[in-house]
C-alpha cells in the first residue's frame, strides 16, 4: 500500500508539474509589459522558475538504467541586509550584502518505480559585492544547502559551497577575473581555480568568460526592452537517494550524481518591475550515476552516459521596492553591470 501511495504521489507531482508549466507559458503571453529601463541587479527580488530535461542511454552503453527525465519548480528570494556607498575622489566605493534562500522541488523519473523520486532541495546563500574603486571589485558567496529525496528529507545532510572572485577593470571594454570556488556542479565536491574576462564586443553586447563554470554572450536590443544571448557551461549536482534497489543492500543511502555540458539560448523581456526569461538549449556529454554514500563507489552498473537532449526553462523575476533608507543608493546601483554580480549559472543547485 505504501509503495502504491508513493507511485501515485510521483504521478500526481508529474501531472501538477505539467499543468504548472502550461500555466506559466499562458501567463507569459497574458502579461502586460510596461517598457522602461533600469538596473535592478542589486534590488530585492523574487524568482519563480520551471525547467525540464530528459535523456536516453547512448547506444551500446551497458547499464541498468536507460532513460532519465528531470523536471523541477524552484522559488528563490534575494534580500539585501546591508548596503552602503560613497564617492571618494570620483571613485565609487560600495558594499552590498544579501541573503538568498531558495527551494526546488523536482521529479526524477528513471521509468522504474523503485528509482523514481520527488527531490527536495533547499539552500541559504550569503552574497557580498565589495567595490573598492572604479577598477577593483570582489564577489563572495557562501552557501549551505541540502539536496534530498522524499524519504531522506527528514534527516537532511547539510553541505557547503562557495565562490570568491576578484574583478579588475582595465578599461571601459575589458576586465579580467581571478578567484576560486568550491562546487558540486560537476557531480562531486571540487575546489577549483577561476580565471575569466569580460569583453565589450559592441556598444550593446558583451562576452563574459568565467572558466571552468560558464561562457556567455549577451546583446541588448536597440529599444532596450529585449535582450538575447547564448551560454555554454557546466550543469549538474548531487542528491541523496534512499536505496530501494535490489542490489547493494548494505548502503541505505545512495548519491545520485548528474553532470553535463549545457548550451543555452535565451531571450529576456525586461521592464522596471520584472523580467521574463525564456531558455532553450541542449545538454551534451551527460553522465548520471548512483554511488555509495560512504566510499563514492559506483553501485553495480547503475551509471550511464546519455545522448544529447533538449533543455527548456522559463523564469519570472519580480523586483521588489527597496526600503526608503536604501533608496539613496539607487543611482549607485545603476552603475553596476552584469559581470560584477554573481550569476546563478555559476552555482550548483
Amino acid at each position: 500500500m505504501l509503495n502504491n501511495f508513493k507511485i501515485n504521489t510521483n504521478a500526481l507531482f508529474s501531472q501538477l508539474l505539467n499543468k504548472a508549466f502550461l500555466f506559466a507559458v499562458m501567463l507569459v503571453f497574458s502579461t502586460k509589459i510596461i517598457y522602461c529601463q533600469t538596473n535592478n541587479l542589486l534590488k530585492n527580488n523574487l524568482t519563480f522558475s520551471i525547467n525540464t530535461q530528459s535523456l536516453s542511454n547512448t547506444k551500446g552503453n551497458d547499464s541498468a538504467i536507460n532513460n532519465f527525465r528531470f523536471s523541477n519548480i524552484s522559488v528563490a528570494y534575494k534580500y539585501g541586509i546591508y548596503s552602503t556607498s560613497s564617492y571618494t575622489n570620483s571613485n565609487l566605493k560600495l558594499t552590498h550584502i544579501s541573503l538568498s534562500p531558495s527551494i526546488r522541488i523536482g521529479n526524477a523519473n528513471f521509468f522504474k518505480n523503485n528509482l523514481n523520486r520527488v527531490l527536495v532541495n533547499f539552500r541559504l546563500g550569503l552574497n557580498g559585492l565589495f567595490i573598492t574603486s572604479n577598477k577593483n571589485s570582489f564577489l563572495v558567496n557562501t552557501t549551505v544547502f541540502a539536496n534530498e529525496d522524499e524519504y531522506t528529507f527528514q534527516d537532511a545532510l547539510m553541505r557547503y559551497s562557495g565562490i570568491f572572485i576578484f574583478n579588475r577593470k582595465v578599461n571601459q571594454k575589458f576586465s579580467y577575473k581571478v578567484g576560486t570556488t568550491f562546487t558540486y556542479i560537476f557531480g562531486e565536491p571540487l575546489l577549483l581555480p577561476i580565471l575569466g574576462f569580460s569583453l565589450k564586443t559592441s556598444p550593446s553586447s558583451k562576452l563574459n568568460v568565467v572558466l571552468p563554470l560558464n561562457i556567455n554572450w549577451r546583446k541588448n536590443s536597440k529599444i532596450n526592452k529585449f535582450s538575447y544571448g547564448f551560454s555554454l557551461g557546466a550543469n549538474g549536482g548531487i542528491n541523496r537517494y534512499q536505496n530501494k534497489l535490489s542490489v547493494d543492500t548494505t548502503n541505505t543511502i545512495l548519491i545520485l550524481r548528474r553532470r553535463s555540458l549545457q548550451f543555452i539560448s535565451d531571450l529576456r523581456i525586461k521592464n522596471k518591475n520584472n523580467t521574463i526569461i525564456f531558455q532553450l538549449g541542449f545538454n551534451a556529454n551527460q553522465k548520471v550515476s548512483f554511488t555509495n554514500q560512504n566510499d563514492n563507489a559506483v553501485v553495480n552498473n547503475f551509471v550511464f552516459n546519455g545522448s544529447n537532449s533538449l533543455y527548456a526553462n522559463i523564469t519570472f523575476l519580480w523586483f521588489l521596492k527597496p526600503k526608503s533608507n536604501r533608496e539613496k543608493n539607487e543611482n549607485d546601483y545603476n552603475t553596476i553591470t552584469e559581470d560584477e554580480v554573481i550569476d546563478n549559472s555559476w552555482l550548483d543547485f
